[in-house]
């Protein structure tokens, strides 16, 4: 739907533009366009600030964490509650394959963000 989205409203576009056949009056088509870009990204590379301050980033995020962890967590929290956390570590840790200071390191940052950084904060709680 979305390479189709995107198709129409660049038909569109050309439509507006008069329909004219010279190639140099039209925009370019965005799925050549996201082709072109997706082939460079080997090839693009990072400064070492970059590179470092992207590391940092991924050091402190959860990016193995994937939906259905989330939900597994959340399942977790549920069924034990939050005050009893070794239950639901050890019922992640079980479910997800995570190590169990990983599943805990998550419950303590989820408890110190989430509530000003997940839009559904109130029906999670």
């Amino acid at each position: 739907l979305r390479s189709r989205s995107v198709r129409e409203n660049w038909e569109s576009q050309c439509q507006m533009m008069g329909g004219s056949s010279s190639s140099e009056e039209l925009p370019e088509d965005p799925s050549v366009v996201a082709d072109r870009l997706e082939a460079e990204l080997p090839n693009i590379c990072l400064s070492d600030k970059d590179a470092n301050a992207k590391a940092k980033l991924m050091e402190e995020g959860f990016g193995d964490w994937t939906r259905k962890d989330y939900r597994a967590y959340l399942q977790a929290l549920e069924q034990f509650g939050r005050d009893d956390v070794e239950s639901v570590v050890r019922q992640v840790a079980a479910e997800t394959g995570k190590p169990e200071a990983a599943v805990e390191r998550y419950n303590g940052v989820f408890w110190k963000k989430a509530s000003s950084q997940l839009a559904d904060w109130a029906k999670i709680i």
